[in-house]
């Protein structure tokens, strides 16, 4: 990796970018304070890297709707140092992993929405945002990692971490879905991973599609909140659709408490699945007297079908 240092950087355009005969095609751009975007601003596109990192030694990260990555196949933001924010409203398209560290919180502004999809010799298809803080999306965040009609040589996974909460403002709903339906092939695991102090959202949904697909290791959906899970308007849907091909596949959702506006729903399955293992476990954890005991735990196995 090629790696440049500023006291600091502000991104306002597109910039040149020269790469000599076998040279580095991984940039990482690093501000000693904070990172920040501005006028006119348009698309980023970094011709001719596989990977870029914006990170800050001790700093914020703002960026503003003004900029769009595009073409970047591994995009990492790290905003570093206590009391950092990643503040991220650009958009995103044409990356297969996008990866926002922050040492404090993550926020978005606008709505979020994210689509990666295999561009037919994808490696992998990866989301990891993780926040030492809060993660708030104050219009929606919706991430799709998309390998159907491809194939994808390893793992796609949609990974979201917080040391507090994960916060979903406004009527938009969180939404974390790998669709690898009509066709697609996984050559690894397909993954969907929370874990959170609390999680609040309008509604909630963690989708695995794999109708018509074959993902080669395993299927899993994790939600771990030490807090209450809550959706204000509508369902919290857990789900692994699959069909005639073998998988094994797991939900484990787990909280403190669940407040849920409309359903709770937590399923394997589909018109003609067929599994090597499934399991579905939800377990909520309510206090008494100080103490914490189980409640409301379920869990089924279903075994080979021929």
């Amino acid at each position: 990796m090629a790696v440049f240092k500023f006291f600091g950087l502000r991104l306002t355009g597109n910039p040149k970018i020269s790469i000599a005969e076998g040279g580095a095609t991984k940039l990482g751009l690093i501000s000693v304070g904070d990172i920040t975007s501005g006028p006119p601003g348009g698309r980023l596109t970094f011709t001719g890297l596989d990977s870029l990192l914006l990170a800050t030694q001790n700093g914020s990260i703002t960026l503003t709707s003004d900029l769009a990555f595009e073409n970047i196949p591994t995009l990492s933001l790290y905003a570093r140092g206590a009391g950092s924010t990643l503040t991220f409203d650009a958009t995103v398209s044409s990356s297969t992993n996008l990866v926002l560290l922050s040492e404090g919180n993550i926020q978005f502004n606008d709505a979020f929405s994210l689509t990666e999809r295999n561009p037919g010799n994808g490696a992998a298809l990866n989301a990891y945002f993780d926040a030492a803080g809060n993660l708030v999306a104050n219009n929606g965040l919706s991430i799709t990692l998309d390998s159907s009609m491809g194939d994808l040589a390893g793992n796609s996974s949609v990974t979201l971490t917080t040391g507090g909460n994960l916060t979903v403002n406004g009527d938009s709903a969180l939404s974390l879905t790998i669709a690898n339906n009509d066709g697609g092939q996984i050559g690894g695991n397909a993954t969907i991973g929370v874990n959170a102090g609390a999680i609040l959202a309008s509604s909630l949904l963690g989708q695995i599609n794999n109708l018509g697909g074959t993902i080669a290791g395993k299927s899993t959906i994790s939600f771990t909140v030490g807090g209450a899970l809550t959706t204000s308007l509508g369902d919290a849907t857990f789900e692994i659709l699959q069909d005639t091909v073998p998988i094994d596949a797991a939900i484990n959702v787990s909280a403190g408490s669940f407040n849920i506006g409309g359903s709770l729903i937590a399923m394997i399955g589909g018109a003609e699945a067929a599994f090597d293992t499934a399991n579905v476990t939800i377990d909520a954890e309510e206090r008494h007297h100080g103490r914490e005991r189980p409640f409301g735990r379920r869990e089924r196995e279903r075994r080979p079908q021929h």
